[in-house]
């Protein structure tokens, strides 16, 4: 029998347990039945086998964490039966026993794939480390192979959704290019030496270029050579090109090959890299040519009728003054109504084609300000005595409060006077009954400020954004009750930004509004 310490000297490896599965094969039973009790009462799951057929279907069917092995097994080798553990069980740690070591011996088992070499009988501190560093193997082992399994499935997953994000690449991309070939605007892109490197089909057919023609241009160049000098901005244009600074609705017209003239709108921003270093524009553009027809032919249009309107208007309206004021004694009181109705459309419909003609000049670039130094106070106080008439027509009072005597700008006394009267109307229309209309004249951080305020109904925070629109109105109704064009605050926001000044409003629903707008004061001893 082999000789073992006691079970109490013997201490289970670290990592041993419940699930750690042993293979003893030894030929001497009586050997192998007393480790194998030992080693169960230590919590392995042990079998034995005597041979090595046995031992080698154990290992099949038991699936053993280490195996012990003998060097003899009756008329067969420990050792062989370890080289055959070697090839269908690769993974498994062997430990040879024997009664007859030595040193040649020891290097030969592990040469032929033992893990650890015990002499018998065996000493259980010496089995006990030895079984510890297998446990230690197959732990290393196992975390390999979970590892392993985890960086596969990783990799897959890894690579599978490396395919399916290229495939979603490739169809953004062919999306993109669909959209941008068949788009009205166009795109384009340069590198850092402005010549184009991407250009979508609608530029190519719009410029009238061909790739290879494309990529010869250059944005500085072509700006400089094919487009009209005589076009206004150009100058800032070709700055903001070497200034490497984003430009916006840059309109141009464009010379093609075969001589026709297209008009272009050009919007771009630059390109940085990580480190600040420019690399390019890109940016949008559109062929406006065909717009820009329909804005001249409305703009021809508009001005015909509104002169062919004016001149008759302005006669019908003089002659029914005339009846009014020469014959109004003659008249009956429901045929002097009737003429004060007629008037007063007469008038409205001439307000309407002044301002429709002040729209087609401030569109058109024809109006240039005169710009004069003028005294900004004087100026609102002479608007409010003009438009007394408004007070009294609405029943409200023009309240001049603080204003500052001494501020001067520089404008245009026609222009500025028309704002203050269209802000004076807009108060006393939507004022109520028997209320104030107050207006004021201030200064800060070098600008004048003219604010006119009501106590009207206020203006829905909805309409905000469309207060300065043509022919718009909070409600509609308003044109029918309190008269008007839709087209004033749009005049005046055009003559303001003229002036080189801002205008704005604040309004509270049902607490009133107020309008206002700001000029650079000037400095009179610069004279």
């Amino acid at each position: 029998m082999m000789a073992l310490s006691t079970p109490e000297s013997f201490g289970a490896p670290h990592g041993a347990g419940p699930q750690s599965r042993l293979l003893i094969v030894d030929d001497d039973m009586d050997a192998a039945e007393a480790l194998e009790e030992v080693m169960t009462r230590k919590g392995y799951a042990v079998t034995t086998a005597h041979d090595v057929n046995t031992a080698l279907d154990g290992a099949g069917a038991f699936h053993p964490d280490v195996a012990l092995v003998d060097i003899r097994l009756g008329r067969e080798s420990g050792i062989d039966l370890i080289g055959q553990f070697r090839q269908q069980h690769p993974k498994l740690p062997c430990i040879l026993m024997t009664a007859y070591a030595d040193l040649e011996m020891a290097i030969g088992a592990v040469r032929y794939g033992a893990h650890e070499f015990l002499r018998k009988p065996l000493k259980m501190e010496l089995l006990e480390a030895a079984l510890e560093r297998c446990f230690r193997l197959v732990r290393l082992e196992r975390e390999k192979e979970q590892a392993e399994d985890t960086l596969r499935i990783t990799l897959d997953n890894l690579e599978r959704r490396v395919e399916e994000r290229t495939e979603e690449l490739r169809q953004s991309e062919i999306r993109f290019r669909d959209f941008a070939n068949i788009a009205a605007d166009w795109l384009w892109e340069t590198g850092p030496d402005l010549r184009f490197t991407f250009l979508s089909g609608g530029g190519k057919y719009t410029l009238g270029v061909k790739r290879e023609e494309l990529m010869d241009l250059n944005r500085l160049g072509m700006s400089q050579q094919q487009w009209d000098q005589k076009t206004p901005g150009l100058k800032r244009h070709l700055d903001h090109l070497r200034a490497q600074e984003a430009f916006s609705d840059f309109e141009a017209t464009w010379q093609m090959h075969d001589g026709e003239v297209r008009i272009i709108n050009l919007t771009g921003i630059p390109r940085f890299d990580q480190h600040d270093t420019f690399t390019g524009y890109r940016g949008v553009g559109r062929d406006i040519t065909e717009r820009k027809k329909l804005d001249l032919m409305k703009n021809e249009f508009v001005s015909t009728v509104s002169h062919e309107l004016r001149t008759p208007l302005t006669s019908i309206k003089g002659a029914l003054g005339v009846i009014i004021g020469n014959m109004s004694q003659e008249l009956t009181k429901q045929a002097k109504e009737l003429l004060d109705i007629a008037y007063t459309n007469v008038d409205r419909q001439i307000n309407l084609v002044n301002d429709i003609l002040d729209m087609e000049k401030l569109d058109s670039g024809d109006v240039k300000f005169d710009l004069r130094p003028l005294n900004l106070s004087r100026l609102v106080a002479d608007g409010v005595d003009t438009n007394g008439g408004l007070a009294r027509e609405y029943d409200v009072t023009f309240v001049l409060g603080d204003c500052i005597s001494d501020l001067t700008v520089k404008g245009e006394s026609d222009r500025l006077t028309q704002v203050i009267a269209n802000f004076l109307s807009n108060a006393a229309k939507f004022s109520p009954q028997g209320s104030e209309v107050r207006i004021s004249v201030s200064g800060d951080n070098g600008n004048a400020k003219v604010s006119i305020s009501d106590n009207g109904p206020g203006i829905p925070e909805q309409f905000h954004e469309h207060i300065y629109e043509r022919f718009s109105q909070a409600d509609s109704s308003d044109i029918r009750q309190k008269g008007g064009t839709g087209l004033g605050l749009s005049i005046a926001k055009a003559i303001i930004d003229g002036h080189g000044g801002q205008i704005g409003f604040n309004s509270e629903l049902g607490a009133g509004s107020t309008f206002f707008f700001t000029l650079p004061i000037f400095d009179t001893k610069q004279q």
